[in-house]
């Protein structure tokens, strides 16, 4: 098991520019630490970032077979999903995650915009003004920009 410092260094490296790089560190990292779910994060968040999401899947799918309990890898698996518009994936991981972390507000917003990907608007505003009284700030300035839509229109 890594210690705080080796977890510490590793979130820190995703801070890079230069993310094929640092996927080449986590890789290095890996090959130490097999089993550490934060570094499969961490590199499935930088191939997200490049674009490739299917490594990112992949790396969220490991993340969850070293730690099932990991809201942070559904969360994330469930984005790249969402990113690929496949929402029922995406909502499928989202409510794992919700049952292991039911504050996570970030799901809540991320759920939100795969019910407006599926057209479902009742489902979408829920999950707004969920993530909204969490304290997503997302989910506050997208809620206020509806209210203001709706005042002028009207």
């Amino acid at each position: 098991m890594a210690d705080a410092t080796v977890k510490d260094f590793v979130v820190k490296v995703l801070e890079s520019d230069n993310l094929p790089n640092v996927i080449t560190v986590y890789d290095a990292i890996l090959k130490i630490y097999p089993n550490e779910s934060i570094i499969y994060i961490c590199r499935g968040i930088a191939y997200a970032r490049l674009n490739d999401l299917q490594k990112a899947i992949d790396s969220f799918n490991r993340t969850i077979e070293v730690d099932s309990t990991n809201a942070f890898g559904f969360y994330n698996r469930g984005t790249a999903y969402l990113k690929l518009r496949d929402y029922g994936k995406a909502l499928a991981d989202y409510k794992r995650a919700l049952i292991l972390k039911p504050s996570f507000s970030r799901v809540y917003f991320y759920r939100g915009l795969a019910f407006l990907g599926l057209n479902q608007q009742k489902s979408a505003q829920f999950n707004f003004r969920k993530a909204a009284m969490l304290g997503n700030q997302r989910a506050k300035e997208y809620l206020a920009t509806q209210a203001t839509e709706k005042s002028y229109c009207q």
